[in-house]
């Protein structure tokens, strides 16, 4: 580390855990950050998990060994001179504001990777700054105005594409976008282009999502309007009997039927396709009418 500094006007930054494998003393960690500060490093990025170097692979040693924060919080107690910045398992943007009460900073890994939208919020949410709102469609182009600068070839271009699968995480047709930009038959077909292709599809597909829900908001209304004229209007009937597949209220369409019983008897029945196997249900009720 002191070659390091000597050999260049940059700072010397340290990434490290705060263990290894089973040894949880603090005084382990606390003598390596130590004797590192000693040596004029000053910015220590710690994750706060021990690191396993027998029986877990690196894929493992980032998910199973637990998290100690609280040796991360005790760190910036004792070398309060020293940028500690806490790194692991954070997930968004109110996790970062609650460990910035205790060190200096934080580090973000998979979240940043698997959402990064999630960034957009980091300048006014922790730094107070207001500025334009960063928009999907800004973040595409400023993209494809990167590919066609590098002019990367197949393998090169599938890596770019790879990289932005999480741009859509958590917009219905996210999967679309994934799906799209994985083909590579696409990607050499569509070349630089194929971010804009992908998002087209996804919008396709959002807006065929967006329909399906709306026709579902308007069945349910026809719905409540059947349920309202068939349990409460001017019904004349005084007894009702119905054996469950076979509805005798036809126009009302047996699931609509099933739905009503459903509603009336607060859930106990299931829609019948769920009950094929099980023994015929008879069902006895009386509506009042005028």
């Amino acid at each position: 580390v002191k070659a390091m500094q000597d050999a260049t006007h940059l700072p010397v930054t340290i990434k490290h855990r705060v263990g290894i494998d089973a040894n949880n003393d603090y005084g382990f960690v606390r003598d390596f950050v130590g004797t590192l500060f000693n040596a004029g490093v000053r910015v220590f990025i710690v994750h706060a998990r021990n690191a396993w170097l027998k029986g877990l692979s690196p894929k493992e040693n980032r998910e199973i060994p637990p998290l100690r924060r609280e040796v991360v919080y005790q760190l910036k107690k004792d070398f309060p001179e020293a940028i500690i910045v806490i790194n692991g398992a954070l997930q968004d943007l109110g996790e970062c504001e609650a460990e910035l009460k205790h060190v200096d900073g934080v580090m973000l890994g998979r979240a940043a990777y698997y959402t990064p939208w999630l960034l957009t919020d980091v300048d006014a949410r922790l730094y107070n700054d207001e500025h334009a709102p960063v928009t999907r469609d800004r973040v595409i182009d400023a993209m494809e105005e990167y590919v066609r600068f590098i002019k990367p070839d197949d393998h090169s271009l599938r890596a770019c594409c790879r990289h932005m699968h999480g741009l859509l995480t958590g917009l219905a047709g996210a999967k679309v976008w994934r799906r799209t930009l994985s083909d590579t038959a696409l990607i050499r077909e569509q070349g630089a282009d194929i971010f804009r292709y992908a998002y087209g599809q996804h919008q396709m597909k959002h807006r065929n999502c967006n329909n399906y829900y709306r026709r579902r908001r308007k069945g349910n209304a026809r719905f409540s309007s059947a349920f309202k004229l068939f349990a409460f209007d001017d019904l004349k009937r005084a007894f009702v009997f119905c054996r469950l597949g076979f509805c005798p209220f036809r126009p009302c369409g047996r699931r609509l039927h099933f739905n009503i019983l459903r509603y009336i008897f607060g859930g106990f029945f299931c829609p019948f396709r769920f009950r094929r196997a099980a023994k015929p249900v008879y069902v006895f009720f009386l509506i009042i009418g005028h």
